[in-house]
């Protein structure tokens, strides 16, 4: 597993041209946009979201869609003491609702 650590990481250039960010640890980094991401299998753990309202950064795709087209796809990672800026997440009503009483 590829690790960053106390880093500022642009998430858009890190994920290429693919749009796809895989194996791939993050502790107490800078996540800087701007970007959408959509995390499967990632765990997240005392982060800061640096938003006014986290809501506006939260994107909820309903259960019926089946793709996501735009968002960057961060699958089995980790981000652990990370701050977000200008970084917004997407995914199932499960997810956006932990981040959102997190």
């Amino acid at each position: 597993m590829e690790t960053f650590e106390n880093e500022v990481v642009q998430i858009a250039l890190l994920a290429g041209n693919d749009g796809v960010i895989r194996d791939t640890a993050f502790e107490g980094c800078h996540v800087k946009g701007p970007a959408v991401i959509a995390p499967r299998n990632t765990d997240f753990a005392h982060n800061t979201l640096d938003a006014p309202d986290t809501d506006a950064l939260l994107w909820e795709v309903p259960p019926e869609r089946k793709r996501i087209v735009g968002a960057i796809l961060v699958e089995d990672c980790a981000f652990r003491g990370c701050t977000f800026s200008m970084v917004g997440i997407t995914g199932p009503k499960a997810l956006v609702d932990q981040f959102r009483d997190s």
